[in-house]
């Protein structure tokens, strides 16, 4: 099966973020592994597959129809957050570099990391939109639920909450990072 992509590298609305001389083989890659490392988990080995097989063979049925055009914000801020790096800072033979021009002056990591958590944001609430489709749906998309028996299957996440552990400074439970026991 070829890469199948769910938004293409010339999508006008992820390039309504992006400056107009981009590499279109840079960002084919950035969609790529994006669908690989949120859109799959997201649905699942088995109606991942079945929505990028009909892709490439150009026979979307009307419900994956549906899905792509719910997917595809998903999939572009998704992207956004996960190139706000790779857009800015390459890889090069002297070290990571960022290059610059006489007209524009470049932004300290902090702004490129208020960046990355505005769209990180903006994805997860089309993931949950999403997610709630199938659930609701979930009858007609049979493999969101059923992704697989093999070794490989991803199946699909159930809860679509992100949420950090609160540690607490050890002060209420009476124990300390040091003695953890008391």
């Amino acid at each position: 099966m070829a890469d199948a992509l769910f938004i293409r590298p010339n999508d006008t609305r992820l390039l309504s973020y992006v400056e107009s001389n981009y590499d279109n083989d840079q960002v084919s890659v950035l969609i790529y592994d994006t669908q690989q490392m949120e859109i799959l988990p997201l649905l699942g080995t088995g109606l991942y597959n079945e929505l990028a097989t009909q892709i490439t063979a150009n026979t979307l049925s009307a419900l994956n129809i549906t899905l792509l055009n719910l997917l595809r914000p998903a999939v572009r801020m998704n992207v956004l957050a996960y190139g706000m790096l790779v857009f800015n800072y390459k890889i090069r033979n002297k070290g990571i570099q960022t290059m610059n021009s006489d007209n524009s002056q470049t932004v300290g990591l902090d702004v490129v990391d208020r960046m990355t958590q505005n769209f990180r944001d903006q994805a997860q609430v089309y993931n949950e939109r999403v997610h709630n489709y199938l659930m609701a749906n979930s009858s007609a998309y049979p493999l969101f639920l059923n992704a697989g028996s093999t070794v490989d299957t991803i199946h699909a996440k159930t809860n679509q909450y992100y949420t950090g552990w609160v540690m607490g400074d050890g002060e209420d439970c009476g124990c300390t990072l040091d003695n953890p026991s008391v």
